[in-house]
């Protein structure tokens, strides 16, 4: 799960990258952004194109509700965080 907010440019070289990354880890995960609460930049498109599941986060407009957002969307029994702005490895 990546809290983005205004991160469409640095989406668009980590998502490929933590495709890769993750489909290595296991083949069955799911990749969310949860961004800002209304439409910032072109986040929604970008991950759109990469094929991963993007939301708006609720409850307001901080990192806590993307956060709060993210964990109560998730599929999965366990939720790993990164940042979207690219500061993390995703190796």
């Amino acid at each position: 799960m990546l809290p983005a907010y205004r991160e469409g440019v640095a989406l668009a070289q980590l998502l490929p990258r933590l495709k890769v990354s993750a489909g290595e880890l296991t083949a069955s995960h799911e990749i969310v952004v949860v961004d800002a609460s209304e439409p910032l930049d072109d986040t929604a498109e970008v991950c759109r194109a990469h094929g991963v599941r993007h939301l708006h986060r609720r409850g307001g407009n901080r990192y806590g509700d993307a956060v709060r957002t993210g964990i109560a969307e998730a599929a999965g029994n366990y939720v790993l965080f990164m940042d979207a702005d690219g500061s993390h490895n995703p190796a």
